[in-house]
């Protein structure tokens, strides 16, 4: 997808077709209104209901996903499966698509499960909620083994979604993280699809609204028929990467749900955002073709939000080696990864894209040195050499020592050795 095709990705309005003036599709939802008001607010005590009766029955008991799926179902939420042969109940980690906020609490209702988040919560919502908090200030390994050691004690699997973002489930699918591929447990890939009658065309969610919002357009609707689609079971193949396995896996699940791979991070749709929120109403509603007619993004400023400080050192720490590569690179690269080494390594390769930025030369007295046999050898040749070892190297070992000079600065840099 092009850049500028990120907008496809979310709905910015509930109604894709203007209730004014007056088309058929809108009348019938003008129509509709004042019974889907009568019918939601009955809706809704029965739904108070239901999260009663999820609170007490236990989540291991068979009898409560029967009873919660028909009582949601006089609530107008209809809850479907799809390729139930090939859920394997031992996988301890499910990844999926993430389209509703409310996507955790509707699948733990098909699939009793917990849901790793790094912001704090209270213990009282941890429990209600099955979440399991992941510390932002620990480290990748730290996280890591927070979460095998989980997976080997639980009877419940981990749910993650590796876009670490909501889309509109329409078009395509985020760049996925790469921690739940990394922990080397099953994967079991779980598609989600949501949808309407298609005379009530109204979307499920749009790109600012919450989840208390979502929720009360599904108790408006007529119905809204939620469906969790099972894939086979994945594992990672030998000598197959982390990033490798995790775009397999993407590449099965946008292939099930018939979506586009794309190349957008969280951090893409968080600009985009920006921008949305930084035009008037007016330009908002305007064509695609005329917002090729807006400024650059370069052109337009946006009030920065504080950075994860893990993310940010990390940045750090890839400049501290590559000082030549701009951050926002560095940030899209190190978003999917989460590994400096691995990010450095797709710099070096050249799968990182970016307009080289000019550095002042480091200070040569400022005691990090890197060791002669490193430190002179000729990654580029400007000329035809007269060092007949030079001139024999290989462009896959200029590569090799280009990414070994790389690796041994960053652990000079932070005293590794």
């Amino acid at each position: 997808m092009a850049a500028n095709d990120i907008e496809q990705l979310f709905d910015v309005d509930r109604f894709p077709v203007p209730l004014f003036p007056i088309s058929a599709q809108s009348l019938f939802v003008i129509l509709y209104f004042p019974f889907g008001l009568i019918l939601g607010v009955l809706r809704f005590f029965i739904l108070l209901h239901t999260v009663l009766v999820s609170f007490i029955l236990p989540k291991t008991w068979l009898i409560r996903s029967i009873v919660l799926r028909v009582m949601l179902g006089v609530t107008g939420l209809i809850l479907t499966t799809d390729g139930d042969e090939n859920y394997d109940a031992h996988a301890r980690i499910l990844v999926s698509n993430h389209t509703l906020f409310l996507d955790h609490i509707i699948t733990d209702i098909l699939i009793p499960h917990f849901m790793p988040i790094s912001r704090p919560v209270t213990p009282f919502f941890e429990w209600l909620l099955s979440l399991k908090m992941l510390p932002r200030e620990k480290s990748k390994e730290e996280i890591k083994t927070l979460v095998k050691s989980f997976c080997d004690e639980s009877t419940f699997p981990l749910l993650f979604y590796p876009e670490q973002a909501t889309t509109n489930g329409k078009v395509g699918l985020l760049k996925f993280n790469v921690l739940p591929f990394d922990i080397g447990h099953l994967i079991q890939p779980v598609g989600i699809t949501v949808s309407r009658p298609t005379v009530f065309n109204i979307n499920i969610t749009v790109i600012q609204s919450s989840w208390m919002c979502d929720l009360l357009w599904c108790l408006f609707a007529p119905y809204t028929v939620y469906t969790l689609r099972f894939l086979p079971v994945t594992e990672k193949k030998e000598n197959e990467s982390t990033v490798e396995f995790s775009e397999r896996v993407r590449f099965n699940l946008s292939k099930s749900l018939n979506l586009k791979l794309t190349d957008f991070t969280r951090s893409d749709k968080t600009d985009y955002l920006k921008r949305k929120q930084l035009l008037p109403p007016s330009q908002n509603a305007q064509s695609a073709e005329k917002k090729a007619d807006k400024k650059p993004q370069s052109e337009v400023r946006v009030e920065e939000q504080p950075m994860d400080p893990n993310l940010q050192r990390m940045i750090e720490q890839v400049q501290a080696v590559l000082p030549h590569v701009p951050a926002a690179a560095i940030k899209k690269d190190i978003e999917v990864t989460c590994d400096v080494d691995v990010t450095i390594t797709n710099i070096l390769e050249g799968r990182v894209p970016f307009a080289e930025e000019k550095k002042s030369s480091p200070n040569i007295g400022d005691g990090h040195h890197i060791a002669n046999d490193i430190s002179q050898v000729t990654f580029k040749a400007e000329s035809f050499s007269k060092n007949v070892k030079e001139r024999h190297l290989s462009l896959e070992e200029r590569k090799a020592l280009m990414l070994e000079s790389a690796r041994l600065k960053y652990k000079q840099k932070h005293n590794l050795l």
